[in-house]
């Protein structure tokens, strides 16, 4: 699954932690303030794979979810109110994207610099420059700040001021 959101913890008390979330794919989508994709975009962080890609919790939340209930609907309906209180969109930037308006301004630019569509190799090299510089420039992303107040402290405990993950929450 490849990951659509960056994420980094900006500010954490006893039951709130505030992450910073940039979309760094196409396919993102837009800032949900649902409880269950802010569940699962803290969540990630919350195990690794060690040794034999055995999988390790790295704090409480990571012990009482198991990665498999993550992706079930259905455990997270019944669920995510054990964990989570609120969650808070705020400071929405560079949202929504419109990814054709972008896809149409690099064939525009590309074009004002002479690259031509029947240039083949040449168009496809700049263009995918053009698209990967993009997603790069963290000032351009879409990104917004989520406050997300939990049950107990316990299930931000794996989160520290500065962590940093990339997340395929949805």
């Amino acid at each position: 699954m490849s990951a659509l959101w960056s994420a980094e913890v900006v500010a954490k008390s006893d039951r709130r932690v505030t992450v910073d979330v940039r979309a760094i794919h196409p396919d993102s989508g837009e800032f949900s303030d649902a409880k269950k994709f802010a569940f699962r975009l803290i969540y990630d962080p919350a195990y690794r794979y060690g040794p034999g890609l055995v999988r390790e919790a790295c704090g409480p939340l990571g012990e009482a979810v198991q990665l498999e209930q993550i992706f079930d609907d259905a455990f997270l309906d019944g669920n995510v109110d054990r964990f989570l209180e609120r969650v808070t969109v705020r400071d929405v930037r560079n949202a929504p994207l419109d990814v054709e308006a972008l896809r149409e301004g690099i064939d525009r630019e590309l074009s004002a610099r002479g690259v031509r569509r029947d240039d083949g190799d040449a168009w496809s090299e700049a263009w995918q420059e053009r698209w990967d510089a993009f997603w790069r420039d963290p000032a351009r992303l879409p990104a917004a700040t989520y406050e997300i107040d939990v049950t107990d402290p316990r299930w931000i405990a794996h989160l520290e001021l500065g962590s940093r993950w990339e997340s395929a929450a949805y």
